[in-house]
């Protein structure tokens, strides 16, 4: 059997309150919310000439329009990533992680803990946060977010954009291993079944669906301020698309924090037991 489990969370609305890229609005001035309205205004355009368009790969367009314009002025991964420190993460993020690591060390010392986000955002706004920056015992294992690739020190192309269905993609990845997902490989590094999947909304599914059909578990987060947020994560659950439901409070005290340690200690007996 494998002697790691995976913790695999997504970013926005999950460990993060807010959008990621708040903090790099902010440090040019442009408004979320103008920006991500061109956005849709863009995708709905494209998809009026009857082209197929992902609304993720829109938004990093876009971006690369806005650099060319000035608006982005010298963007690039290294300002990314002194943006990356502003961004504000929900409570109990990172120090979760190491809580839990700590845990597991103590009660099944043969089994790690290793903690991936994958993401729609920006890897190197992620790569620069808390997340990446935070005292060894807490930090993240990786990243699997959207990339750029620089020309004269700014960005000027996407070479990674990591869409809804794209998420499914990388836990094959961390599964197998290897990035050569389309390999036969007959023993799993991570078997699904010793992977947990925490997530918000709908651009999750797809992750929810590769691992509750395959013995995985599954964790849907709300903002416990918002009803609308409560509302659309219980009808996940409702329909059978997680396992469970928790406010995005990652302290010990709260339901998340809990139903994590008594997934993880359920994984790890059984991982035992076989």
């Amino acid at each position: 059997m494998s002697d790691v489990i995976a913790l695999i969370c997504d970013a926005d609305q999950t460990l993060n309150p807010e959008l990621m890229q708040k903090p790099l609005f902010e440090h040019y001035g442009v408004t979320p919310k103008d920006f991500f309205a061109e956005v849709s205004k863009r995708v709905e355009s494209i998809r009026k000439q009857g082209k197929r368009i992902q609304s993720e790969l829109a938004y990093l367009n876009l971006i690369l329009e806005k650099i060319a314009d000035g608006t982005f002025k010298n963007l690039n991964d290294v300002l990314l990533r002194k943006i990356g420190k502003d961004i504000e993460f929900c409570k109990g993020v990172p120090a979760v992680f190491g809580k839990l690591r700590k845990l597991l060390a103590a009660e099944f010392p043969e089994i790690k803990l290793e903690v991936y986000v994958v993401s729609s955002g920006m890897k190197e706004l992620l790569m620069g946060s808390a997340l990446m920056t935070c005292p060894e015992e807490e930090r993240i294992n990786d990243v699997y977010a959207c990339e750029f690739l620089e020309k004269n020190d700014v960005l000027s192309e996407v070479v990674l954009n990591v869409s809804y269905t794209e998420k499914t993609r990388f836990l094959f990845e961390i599964s197998k291993g290897t990035a050569k997902v389309n390999e036969r490989i007959p023993i799993k590094r991570v078997p699904f079944k010793q992977m947990i999947y925490v997530g918000d909304g709908l651009s999750d599914v797809p992750c929810f669906s590769l691992l509750m059909d395959n013995g995985g578990h599954c964790l849907g987060i709300y903002d416990p301020d918002n009803k609308e947020s409560y509302e659309k994560v219980k009808k996940l659950l409702d329909d059978k698309r997680v396992h469970a439901i928790g406010p995005w409070d990652y302290t010990e005290k709260s339901p998340t924090y809990k139903w994590l340690v008594k997934r993880i200690r359920k994984i790890a007996k059984n991982n035992k037991i076989n």
